[in-house]
């Protein structure tokens, strides 16, 4: 996907990377995305990213109301067996029927329990997704800002205000 179109954008000082804020059509969820500097794997940019250095990162970004963005169209869909996780972080009595009470669930008595937990998740990066764009002018204007992915980078697909991380991963063959 090619497009000329506001977005918020930094290349940061702290971490060695640019990021981009693109904002969906429904606005309240926003992809941030993170493309480590030429020559730096994505490995060493992952190493030194932290919830801090992210939330750092978002403050860093400015608005810039035309830029040039060449971004891949990717495509995400997993399941997750969840009860492993959710076992991890001590929610436990949920698949024991001898301790778990969910008759007012059932409207029967007890002896249920959650057996499964499978989370799928689907991930789809379209223009109509992000909105109505604008092809970027040929040639382009040397002081137009442009944003590559034309290497590894991670995205953080978001909610728009309060930053909420709803799904993140790794784009690792653009």
């Amino acid at each position: 996907m090619e497009s000329c179109r506001g977005a918020l954008y930094c290349r940061s000082t702290r971490i060695p990377c640019e990021a981009i804020e693109l904002s969906y059509v429904c606005r309240s969820l926003s992809l941030l995305v993170i493309l480590p500097d030429k020559g730096i794997a994505l490995s060493k940019l992952v190493a030194v990213l932290s919830n801090d250095a992210v939330r750092r990162l978002v403050k860093d970004l400015q608005p810039v109301p035309s830029m040039a963005v060449w971004l891949p169209r990717f495509r995400l869909r997993n399941s997750y067996e969840m009860v492993p996780a959710l076992k991890a972080v001590g929610i436990t009595n949920l698949f024991d029927d001898h301790v778990v009470d969910l008759s007012r669930m059932t409207g029967k008595g007890t002896g249920f329990a959650v057996d499964n937990f499978v989370h799928e998740a689907f991930f789809d990066t379209t223009e109509k997704g992000l909105g109505e764009p604008t092809k970027p002018p040929e040639p382009l204007d040397a002081s137009m800002i442009t944003f590559r992915a034309n290497r590894p980078f991670l995205y953080v697909l978001m909610h728009h205000y309060n930053h909420a991380v709803v799904f993140m991963g790794a784009v690792c063959r653009p």
